[in-house]
């Protein structure tokens, strides 16, 4: 029996979103902070344990995966996984990275996802399995937006209606 014509090209086309997706990702903290800065992007932190972290996976399998996860990603975000393997071999340098990201955003349990800007600073996090891409997507944009500026000294904060 032959495969219907459309399996050749259904196939390529998991295999450009899995390659695609598997780009997109650094280990390398300092030059994604200086990426996120030259881009006026801000930084996704995953958290993992890849190779034995059953959340850890379902949650890239769906959602940082997905074509509209990796699309927003592409416009909005520098991705940094930081990994704690068990059977994936790591360099020294690496493993010190993790440990320090690890402390210095007070992660306890994986999977979990941290935003921080250009210079590091925790704009949000999510210390649970992902679900749903839009979900996820929708919570980002609330971490991103920008903090309400205080107003002057002396000038009110809302102006009374006429």
């Amino acid at each position: 029996m032959r495969n219907p014509p459309f399996i050749p090209v259904l196939l390529s086309c998991v295999l450009a979103v899995a390659g695609h997706a598997a780009e997109a990702w650094t280990s390398d903290f300092p030059a994604a902070l200086r990426r996120a800065r030259s881009e006026g992007k801000t930084v996704l932190l995953d958290f993992t344990g890849s190779d034995w972290c059953a959340g850890c996976r379902r949650s890239r399998t769906k959602v940082l995966e997905k074509p509209e996860f990796l699309a927003y990603a592409a416009k909005h975000l520098v991705l940094v996984e930081v990994d704690f393997p068990e059977r994936k071999p790591q360099d020294e340098a690496l493993k010190r990275q993790n440990a320090e990201l690890e402390k210095r955003y007070k992660v306890n349990g994986y999977p979990a996802f941290v935003l921080v800007d250009a210079d590091g600073g925790v704009l949000g996090r999510h210390d649970s399995l992902l679900e749903d891409p839009a979900e996820f997507l929708r919570q980002l944009d609330v971490w991103r937006k920008p903090a309400p500026k205080p107003t002057e000294p002396g000038k009110p904060d809302c102006v009374p209606s006429r």
